[in-house]
């Protein structure tokens, strides 16, 4: 390898490199010392390049008509135009995967989901304070969010038509049908209208399954939070189980993510604390920051929460620690739920709870914005069904 880097604070870096396949990123943040940070961080790993720095968000649009990055960096709060407009303007037309550098504040989270609401792959929180930022404190987790965001799957938004003039409608569908067709025919992959049409379409109906759970395990990472809007939201007030999520998030963000939820879905979301009662009509969100496991109580389960900072976790929460541990209490009564994520945790969970009787539903690796959780439960032979995004909540409510 050869790799000739002149790069300086807040300056483009500009490579000559004959490695193949690097994923280029560009760094929008409006603190010189983080520019520098992740230049550093980056640097690291002979994978990325930094192919430009930019300091608002203005500069930032003026820069994708040029450059071509992998993956953008993008923080929130920035002169001239925010992250969050940022974000917008770019899903609504040119998408990239888009990784939020957020900071450690309940103010940050809040903004943090919304990024993530509106398309961005991921977030990585950055400390608060930069006097105690050492370069090693979030490189690991950088680096593997922004690799997972190179390969995530993202779409320009389509726009949703409401046409009352029968001739026009007709007229739209035929455009529609058309492009599709000719997608279909020069095998264009990962082909998505621009147009959508609303049409009044009969209720589907899924295979049956003769199974009812009494608890639901889902457990999601990347590209969950807006995933996760699409599921929730359409669970009734009166499902007749609980459902708990573990969401990979950094610590402080699983709260803001529950209120909101809480606030579009007519059944109670909230962030599990230890003691909480497992029981129906209730989601609990898995805190992050820590490890969440089922518990037996005198009558009926409840949720333990433990801190377990001595032990080496990958994640916190992690999937397959709450996913054994509902197998053991529940034994044939869990259903697993396995959705967009990078890495495969929750496939040896998975397997637990098949081995107690449970059942494993997997979102289609089609719909995901990263495929390798629920491929590695459909590798491994434990998905009982595979559902698309928008069939999983049908197929919850249907058992």
């Amino acid at each position: 390898m050869f790799v000739y880097n002149n790069s300086g604070l807040g300056t483009s870096k500009w490579g000559i490199s004959i490695i193949h396949n690097m994923i280029n990123v560009l760094v929008a943040d409006d603190s010189a010392f983080m520019r520098l940070a992740i230049d550093k961080m980056l640097s690291r790993d002979p994978e990325f390049n930094v192919i430009g720095f930019c300091s608002n968000g203005e500069e930032v649009l003026e820069k994708l008509k040029t450059l071509q990055p992998d993956v953008l960096t993008l923080d929130i709060e920035m002169p001239k135009m925010n992250g969050l407009e940022v974000l917008d303007k770019i899903m609504k037309t040119r998408p990239i995967p888009i990784l939020m550098v957020s900071s450690l504040t309940v103010e940050g989270a809040e903004e943090t989901i919304k990024a993530l609401e509106l398309g961005a792959v991921d977030v990585v929180a950055k400390p608060g304070s930069f006097v105690s930022l050492k370069i090693t404190d979030i490189f690991e987790e950088l680096s593997r969010k922004i690799k997972a965001a190179a390969k995530a799957k993202v779409y320009q938004k389509p726009l949703t038509l409401q046409i009352h003039n029968p001739k026009l409608k007709f007229l739209a569908e035929r455009i529609k049908e058309r492009a599709e067709r000719i997608a279909k025919e020069i095998n264009l992959k990962d082909y998505k209208p621009l147009i959508n049409i609303p049409t009044q379409q009969s209720e589907e109906i899924l295979e049956s399954f003769d199974f009812t759970p009494e608890l639901i395990i889902l457990g999601i990472s990347t590209g969950g939070p807006i995933s996760l809007q699409k599921i929730i939201p359409e669970l009734p007030a009166d499902l007749p189980c609980g459902v708990i999520i573990a969401q990979h998030m950094p610590l402080g963000f699983t709260k803001t993510l529950s209120q909101r939820l809480d606030f579009t879905s007519k059944i109670e979301v909230k962030e599990a604390e230890d003691g909480d009662v497992i029981k129906p009509g209730r989601v609990l969100v898995a805190p992050s920051g820590f490890q969440t496991r089922v518990k037996k109580r005198f009558v009926g389960y409840s949720i333990q929460v433990t801190d377990e900072t001595e032990k080496n976790y990958l994640y916190k929460p992690c999937i397959d620690i709450l996913l054994s541990s509902a197998a053991e209490m529940y034994k044939n009564k869990v259903l697993g739920i396995i959705m967009t994520g990078m890495g495969n945790d929750g496939s040896k969970g998975a397997l637990e709870i098949n081995k107690a009787g449970g059942k494993i539903f997997a979102q289609s690796e089609d719909s995901c914005v990263v495929s390798s959780m629920p491929a590695a439960v459909i590798k491994a032979g434990v998905a009982d069904k595979i559902y698309s995004l928008e069939q999983m909540s049908k197929a919850i409510i249907q058992l």
